[in-house]
């Protein structure tokens, strides 16, 4: 049953009364309201979550908020007007309400419709606190010099010296390069341009040139941040808060007043000089435009002047004055209005069509000024926004500009283009919500698949060309478009419609992370800052709601969410994604992350919207909930079912929001099928034994051999690895490396050599007594239950900082390795790859090394062998009952195959237990995608019948970036066009592939005589696919 979460802000409460709400799901019944609840730490906001029926939720819903008292309603909000507030529940189920304010239709931001920007002033909530609890020193440093320094040029001067002034940043400990800093400052000026601080006059004379001045050397300073953002390939290129760096300097240009060369003379805005002194208004307002505007203007201006002169043209407007003193007057203000940035649209659109400096995008500004004019639909205007946008971006004077270093100030013409491009991004949200709407009526039934990807692929483009996630906006954007071009012939088959979930599924990753971002930089900040600065409680709890809300990322969410509904619909797709089938039961752990969920007594249900893909599960876990999609066969997916723990992943983000706002759950049982995925989540009436139906309460008991041979005390060829000298893996290796010279091409594998167990042995010997003394302490600190953390940390210092391979065998090494070029250096630990324990990613494999920089291979191996005593691999020897003391661990050096592709196969299909198929996924680029499952998104899921080798796509990829090697050691992040990739765009390619890995792994087994879990990586030469198998061990049951 769906619900409707509702939060609303509201402070006028009086002793003994209560908010609540009525709307149309009760038939505006007075006598059964619903009442909200809130709490000392979240008053002024309210709470009620509303139970709708399906049927209810289809329509959007109406309702408004009342104050009740002794138990009947008090007071309507809006005074009993019929203006009521509408929520569409099925886009929409979480909503943050100011009380007292209902919007009507929507309507374009007040700066895009030739309005001031919405004013604040008189509404500051209480004094300023320069000592409220939790602020940082730069919110201390704002507040103290907000007390002292009044005008809002000594503010402005004030934030432009912690950019340019070394001493005074370093004073306060002020970072220019945090984004916290720098949302912080971004805070500050918009509570100061909106009137949430307010401004007054310093005692001064200084004219709006200097505030003209500070302002271009501020955002010379803030140009610099984001050149070295995007210079920056792994911060250009990821979704880490910094790479939100340029989106929130963004932000701070409309607060900035103009430089323009008529601000900069000396005595600017002479225009109302003139003004006072005309002869055809009243003496009286002559002086009463002097004393509240001329000479406040000239002395110290600030925001508040824009608002004494709005409110004087009103009046002059609905007066009897002349014709000529109102046209005057009207072209004062439209220059105000420039000076304070919060010029119309449409001015800025006729300085794009009359300037010389940007004569390139001229024909499309004036193209989308007369579609303005003429009200065109707004399909057709986002999408001349759209290429307005991408024109102005391609201007040579906004390359050069970014270009510049700091002390190269930016040209007027640049800040007109920059604040032009705000100002289209408004209005493209302001036309994307009437796109959206469009398209969500359609959801049930007649989608226009075309139209809908293309809205969608435009609404991406103009995220990228907002500053956030550039790279990955564009890559998706084109992906969507690709789609949306064979919709029309295919929107009726399987493939355009998996192809359609990748697309879309990709873009609501996108938006949501952007909005968990931007939630995290705001929401503190706004709130700190905001009740230090004494601005209003409701104006600060609305804050990061609005900056996303505002944002063209929320209408594309809208879209990509409607489109993913519409396509598991037409696939009768489940919104959970099952990775390990089965009931499990026990109490309920909410955590953000898997790896937060600590080992107890009791047997445990875990929801977590994260994993990072690579740590351990806890051995009291019995079942996962999990708020993302995961390869199925990562490592972390076959330490799941090896465990046998219960996991299913969220395909469907609302859906997931549901199960993690059910905090009221203690004790639980989950059932997960193939079919419907998580099937039921249900309260048990009462404590009793819980336990998933293959518990790994049973692990001790498992017998799991250990052994090793350490008489190889050097480096040997692959081909001469066993299971005694350096145990399953390498032994494996080696025979992988025989079979592929005998496969007749059908697959390949890499040559290499090998570090055996006594090398490892023999640098144990010479620290044995401080080797056997931390492994005591890790013993006791796990029979003590008083922590491992430390000695496991010690250990692996213990052997990264002292353990070190001889030169002499580096040297054997380098003289084994064909060709000198880099290699892969892995763990082949005796507690790895065993018959009845994985330890698959629970061991370190260092990539792109340098074989033939003696360091880097010492370096590389050193780290293999320290990953033995990495917190995931000691708890799981201790889940198992593996004594530490016995583990030793052999080194694997081989060439690096340089991936295209990646992939992992399974003989059997481990989620629907099919054993007539071979399941597979690919990943482009290196398998670290695959094998940690750290990166969110899906990867290729293939199906190949064992008899028939008919092929079947289960999924395409949407896994955002691929891994490459790195130029000196290690790999590196790069977003995926898929639009580009031969196995979207080429169905005969993709099946070829299939079905070769399914003939690979299918020889494989039979040549070993058990199923399979195949890693390997896919090269092209002229075109044709070739097989790298880069290692196999038994399939775990």
């Amino acid at each position: 049953m769906p619900n409707l979460d509702l939060s609303v802000s509201c402070d006028t409460t009086n002793w003994g009364e209560e908010v609540a709400v009525v709307g149309s799901w009760n038939s505006w019944s007075k006598k059964h309201f619903t009442k909200l609840v809130t709490s000392p730490s979240q008053f002024p906001v309210w709470h009620a979550s509303i139970s709708l029926t399906d049927n209810m939720a289809k329509a959007p819903v109406e309702y408004k908020y009342v104050i009740v008292k002794s138990g009947a309603i008090a007071r309507w909000e809006g005074n009993g007007t019929r203006c009521n507030r509408v929520a569409n529940v099925l886009s929409e189920n979480k909503i943050l309400d100011v009380y007292g304010r209902i919007d009507g239709e929507p309507q374009e931001a007040s700066h895009v419709s030739g309005a001031t920007r919405e004013w604040h002033g008189g509404t500051q909530g209480g004094p300023m606190n320069p000592n409220a609890n939790g602020l940082g020193t730069l919110e201390k440093a704002i507040i103290e010099m907000n007390m002292t320094q009044k005008s809002w040029r000594q503010r402005l001067a004030f934030v432009r010296a912690l950019f340019t002034d070394d001493e005074a940043a370093k004073k306060i400990g002020f970072n220019k390069h945090s984004i916290d800093a720098l949302a912080t400052i971004s805070t500050y000026l918009s509570f100061l341009s909106n009137g949430q601080v307010k401004c007054e006059e310093d005692g001064g004379h200084h004219r709006p040139n200097h505030h003209a001045l500070e302002a271009q050397k501020l955002e010379a300073a803030l140009d610099s941040i984001v050149k070295h953002v995007m210079d920056n390939t792994s911060l250009r290129k990821s979704s880490q808060p910094e790479s939100y760096i340029p989106y929130v300097i963004r932000k701070v240009y409309p607060q900035l007043p103009s430089y323009s060369s008529q601000f900069t003379t000396s005595v600017p805005l002479t225009r109302i000089r003139d003004i006072a002194h005309r002869n055809d208004i009243p003496h009286d307002f002559k002086q009463e435009i002097k004393r509240t505007l001329q000479n406040k203007l000239h002395r110290c201006a600030g925001p508040e002047d824009l608002q004494t002169s709005a409110r004087l043209l009103e009046r002059i407007n609905n007066s009897d004055f002349s014709h000529d003193f109102k046209k005057e007057f009207a072209i004062f203000h439209a220059e105000l209005c420039e000076f304070f940035n919060v010029s119309s649209l449409d001015s800025r659109l006729q300085y794009l069509i009359d300037s010389e400096h940007v004569r390139s995008i001229a024909h499309m500004s004036a193209s989308l000024l007369t579609m303005r004019k003429e009200k065109r639909p707004a399909h057709e205007q986002f999408k001349m926004v759209t290429e307005l946008r991408s024109g102005l971006s391609d201007l040579s004077i906004m390359k050069a500009n970014g270009n510049k270093s700091q002390a190269d100030l930016p040209s007027e013409h640049v800040q007109k283009v920059r604040l032009a491009d705000v100002d289209l991004e408004s209005y493209a949200f302001v036309l994307l919500a009437e796109i959206a709407a469009d398209i969500e009526e359609h959801v049930e039934n007649s989608m226009n698949w075309s139209y809908s990807l293309n809205a969608l692929s435009n609404a991406l483009l103009n995220i990228g060309l907002s500053s956030i996630l550039p790279s990955e906006a564009t890559a998706a954007a084109a992906e969507l478009s690709a789609v949306s071009q064979i919709a029309d012939g295919f929107k009726t088959e399987k493939l355009f419609l998996l192809r359609s979930k990748a697309a879309s599924d990709r873009a609501l990753r996108l938006t949501h992370s952007f909005s968990v971002a931007i939630s995290d930089v705001y929401n503190r900040r706004a709130r700190l800052l905001g009740r230090g600065l004494g601005v209003n409680e409701e104006s600060i709890s609305v804050f990061a709601e609005a900056e996303i809300r505002a944002n063209v990322t929320f209408q594309a969410s809208r879209i990509a969410n409607a489109l993913c509904k519409c396509v598991r619909r037409e696939l009768n797709l489940p919104p959970w994604d099952p990775l390990y089938n089965g009931s499990a039961s026990g109490r309920v752990v909410f955590a953000e992350k898997l790896g937060d969920v600590m080992n107890i007594e009791e047997d445990v249900l875990a929801i977590c919207r994260q994993a990072d893909g690579d740590e351990d599960i806890a051995a009291c876990v019995r079942g996962v909930i999990l708020g993302r999609s995961l390869p199925h066969l990562s490592h972390l997916g076959v330490r799941a079912r090896q465990s046998g723990v219960v996991f299913v992943c969220a395909e469907d983000q609302e859906v997931f929001e549901r199960v993690w706002n059910r905090r009221h759950l203690q004790e639980a049982r989950m059932l997960v099928t193939s079919e419907e995925g998580l099937a039921s989540l249900s309260p048990l009436s009462e404590p009793q034994e819980a336990h998933s139906h293959h518990g790994a309460e049973n692990f001790a008991a498992v017998q799991v051999r250990v052994d090793f041979d350490g008489r190889d005390t050097k480096p040997i060829a692959i081909s001469e690895a066993t299971k005694g000298n350096s145990s399953s893996k390498c032994a494996l290796i080696g025979e992988l490396y025989k079979l592929a010279q005998g496969s007749n091409g059908l697959f390949y594998a890499a040559n290499g050599m090998v570090v055996p167990h006594g090398v490892f042995q023999q640098q144990r010997r010479l620290h044995e007594e401080e080797y056997k003394r931390l492994v005591q302490s890790y013993q006791k600190g796990y029979e003590g239950k008083m922590g491992t953390d430390e000695a496991a940390q010690a250990l692996r210092s213990l052997i990264e900082e002292k353990f070190e391979l001889d030169v002499k065998w580096c040297k054997l090494i380098q003289e084994g390795i064909e060709g000198g070029d880099k290699v892969m250096v892995r763990s082949s630990a005796n507690a790895e790859d065993l018959e009845n324990m994985s330890g698959a990613g629970l061991y370190d494999s260092i990539a792109n090394v340098a074989v033939m920089d003696t360091r880097a291979l010492q370096k590389a191996v050193g780290e293999v062998w320290g990953s033995l005593w990495t917190k995931r691999a000691a708890s799981s020897r201790d889940a198992y009952g593996v004594a530490h003391d016995k583990v030793s661990m052999a080194v694997v050096i081989q060439q690096m195959v340089r991936s295209e592709l990646s992939f992992v196969a399974f003989s059997h299909d481990p989620v629907s237990k099919d054993g007539d198929a071979v399941y597979m996924e690919i990943a482009v680029g290196m398998g670290e995608t695959l094998a940690s499952g750290g990166m969110e998104g899906s990867p290729y899921r293939l199906k190949v019948e064992r008899g028939s080798l008919e092929v079947e796509t289960v999924s395409f990829g949407s896994v955002s970036v691929m891994l490459e090697a790195d130029g000196e050691r290690g790999l590196r992040e790069r977003v995926v066009d898929y639009s580009k990739q031969r196995l979207t765009t080429e169905e005969r390619f993709r099946t070829t592939l299939g079905r070769r890995i399914a003939q690979t792994v299918l020889r494989l087994e039979a040549q070993l005589q058990r199923a399979q879990d195949v890693e390997g990586a896919v090269t092209t030469s002229d075109g044709e696919a070739q097989l790298f198998v880069v290692q196999t061990r038994a399939q775990m049951e």
